[in-house]
Formats: structure tokens, C-alpha cells, sequence
């Protein structure tokens, strides 16, 4: 495996992984409290899945433009096993920093 491949291949996904806990933490509660409390018919449960749903459709749709982007310039692997090694390292740089950021 050529090594800045396999680099790009796990930055692209590192990036997915930034966009969705991102949109996670900044926005999903706020967006929750708002469908709960101006629909009747939706719970917590549903609200949860809703904001999950566009969560994941926006961060699909931004981490696709970035891709396009990498791929236009750059060869990367596509395969999801580098994909899922991405998203758990980038799941944790974001945690590593929310922890930080919550102790200041």
C-alpha cells in the first residue's frame, strides 16, 4: 500500500468523523428541544432519531464534497475498513478536544 494513499484515505475519513460529531455536539440537543417542544406527536425518542437522521444526511453531504475534492487532486483507497480506522480516530480527537474544551 502506498503510504500518503493510505494517509489521505484516513484523513477523508477523519474529516467525516470532525463534520458529524461536530453538527453532534453544536447542534443535535438544541434541534431536539425544538422538535419536542413545538410537535406534540414527538418524544424524546423520535426527536432523537430526527436530528440523528439530518445529522448523518448533512455530514454525508459534506464529507461527499470533500471527497470529490481529495479525489479530484489525490488517488485515496477506498475501502471501509480504513473508512471505519478514519471516523474512530477522528470520533476521538473530537472527544480528546471536548474534553478539554469542557475543563477550561
Amino acid at each position: 500500500m502506498n503510504v500518503s494513499k493510505l494517509f489521505l484515505s484516513i484523513l477523508s475519513a477523519v474529516i467525516f468523523s470532525f463534520i458529524d460529531a461536530l453538527f453532534f455536539l453544536i447542534g443535535e440537543q438544541h434541534l431536539q428541544n425544538i422538535f419536542e417542544n413545538n410537535f406534540a406527536f414527538i418524544d424524546q425518542n423520535i426527536a432523537e432519531l430526527i436530528t440523528g437522521g439530518i445529522s448523518a444526511a448533512l455530514s454525508i453531504l459534506l464529507f461527499n464534497i470533500v471527497k470529490h475534492y481529495i479525489n479530484k487532486h489525490y488517488q485515496i483507497y477506498e475501502y471501509s475498513f480504513i473508512d471505519a480506522i478514519g471516523i474512530i480516530i477522528g470520533t476521538s480527537i473530537v472527544i480528546g478536544f471536548y474534553i478539554l474544551f469542557k475543563q477550561l
